[in-house]
């Protein structure tokens, strides 16, 4: 009985495989994914993207306490010399790590890295985690607690003689628009010359003033690269942090 075919898929049947050991059969044309690609095509990635699961990490306020983090997972491997992917043991090792608790968001990130790589028994892994973190922040006036919306980004790529960590942080921000602060500055210089103020008087008017405008919503990304040894990265002061 050939354990072996070339191609699971399109798999033409022989009689010794009628008499044989039917079970070891059926799983060796079942596994398509292990079998060799039929074209020389090295694809760098196949996964699965925009999974959900939980992980358990230390608090990034250096307190000790651990907090869950609702996390968005991207998991691709290589397949030079594998025709496709054991997406179930993506999930299984996914799900066994979520139930563990861990230093960071990154030791999460390069654990996963490795153990898909190893289920899955190919070249490479990559690993991309965006955490949705709330951190509590006591306001600058009234001191009360209130909770931040951060994202914890990381990305980790295992491959057969490396490894590397990309850590990141993304929070949101509110800036006034520079162009309408602009605006109602300027065009306040034909009011000012018809109440007779002159030249030097309506520059120093316009240096006092503080003019209108409105309010711009964004987020701010900072990622740095762990691998290379001369960086390192240290706690932030997150209880001097707002971002609002």
């Amino acid at each position: 009985m050939d354990k072996t075919p070339k191609d699971p898929v399109n798999y033409e049947i022989k009689e010794t495989d009628l008499h044989g050991d039917f079970p070891s059969f059926l799983n060796t044309v079942t596994d398509v994914p292990s079998s060799p690609s039929l074209h020389p095509v090295e694809i760098n990635e196949a996964g699965i993207t925009n999974q959900q699961a939980y992980v358990k990490i230390k608090d990034i306020d250096g307190k000790g306490d651990e907090k869950p983090v609702l996390c968005n997972i991207e998991i691709g491997v290589n397949l030079e010399g594998h025709r496709g992917i054991h997406m179930s043991r993506c999930e299984e090792v996914l799900f066994e790590l979520s139930h563990q608790s861990h230093k960071s968001l990154d030791d999460f990130a390069i654990a996963l890295a490795r153990g898909i790589r190893e289920k899955q028994g190919s070249k490479g892994c990559v690993v991309k985690v965006n955490g949705l973190y709330l951190h509590n922040h006591p306001t600058k006036i009234t001191k009360r607690v209130s909770q931040d919306k951060i994202y914890l980004l990381s990305k980790a790529e295992v491959t057969d003689n490396s490894e590397s960590v990309q850590t990141g942080v993304k929070a949101f921000n509110i800036n006034a628009c520079p162009c309408t602060r602009a605006y109602t500055k300027f065009s306040a210089i034909p009011a000012l010359q018809e109440a007779g103020f002159d030249h030097e008087q309506i520059k120093k008017i316009l240096d006092i003033v503080i003019t209108g405008s409105h309010t711009q919503r964004g987020t701010i990304s900072v990622v740095i690269d762990k691998t290379h040894p001369e960086i390192e990265v240290v706690p932030l002061p997150w209880t001097d942090f707002s971002v609002s």
